[in-house]
C-alpha cells in the first residue's frame, strides 16, 4: 500500500464513522403526524350487536393503556381525539349439522366500526377508516349464548386492530 493512500483513508474513516453516528432508525421526528396524548370518545353502536358499547368502550381504553407510545388523557384539551363508531354486524353460517342443515353449528361473527382521528389543531387524520374484526363461535349450547361469550373476544380484537392503526401514524 502507498503511503499517501494510507493517510488518506486514516482521514476518511473518521468522517466515514462519524455519519453512522447520527443515524436513527424509522422515520424523522418531523414526519411524525400524531402527539402522545389521546382522549378516546364514547363508542357509537350503530349496528345490532347486543350490548356492546361499553364492550368496546373497555377494551379501547385497555388496549391503549397498554401502548408504549400513546397516554391516554381524560378530557380534550390538547390531546388527539379518536371516535369509534360502530357500523355493521354480521353473523355467516359457517358449518352445518348433518342432519339438519338449517342449524348451523358455527358462526362467523364480524364487527365493523369507523374510526376517526382528529388532531389537537382540529385537522383530521383518519376520516371514516374502517376497521373490522372476525372469530368464530360454535352454538352447541345455542346461538345466543355462544354471541354472548364471545363479545369480549370480538371486540378485544376489533380494539387491537384500532390500535394498530392508530399507532401506524406514529
Amino acid at each position: 500500500m502507498r503511503p499517501g493512500l494510507f493517510h488518506y483513508w486514516l482521514l476518511l474513516l473518521p468522517l466515514l464513522i462519524s455519519g453512522c453516528a447520527h443515524y436513527r432508525a424509522g422515520t424523522p421526528d418531523s414526519a411524525i403526524p400524531v402527539g402522545d396524548r389521546l382522549y378516546i370518545a364514547q363508542v357509537v353502536n350503530r349496528s345490532y350487536a347486543p350490548q356492546v358499547r361499553t364492550l368496546m368502550s373497555n377494551e379501547l381504553n385497555n388496549v391503549f393503556a397498554q401502548s408504549a407510545l400513546i397516554r391516554l388523557v381524560p378530557d380534550t384539551n390538547g390531546a388527539w381525539v379518536l371516535s369509534v363508531v360502530l357500523e355493521e354486524f354480521d353473523r355467516e353460517a359457517v358449518a352445518t349439522r348433518q342432519d339438519d342443515t338449517g342449524r348451523a353449528l358455527s358462526f362467523d361473527l364480524n364487527l365493523t366500526a369507523r374510526i376517526t382521528l382528529v388532531s389537537p389543531k382540529g385537522v383530521t387524520v383518519l376520516d371514516g377508516e374502517t376497521v373490522q374484526a372476525d372469530t368464530t363461535v360454535y352454538a352447541t349450547q345455542g346461538l345466543t349464548a355462544a354471541e354472548y361469550d364471545s363479545m369480549p373476544l370480538l371486540t378485544r380484537a376489533l380494539a387491537q386492530r384500532i390500535r394498530n392503526t392508530v399507532e401506524n401514524l406514529w
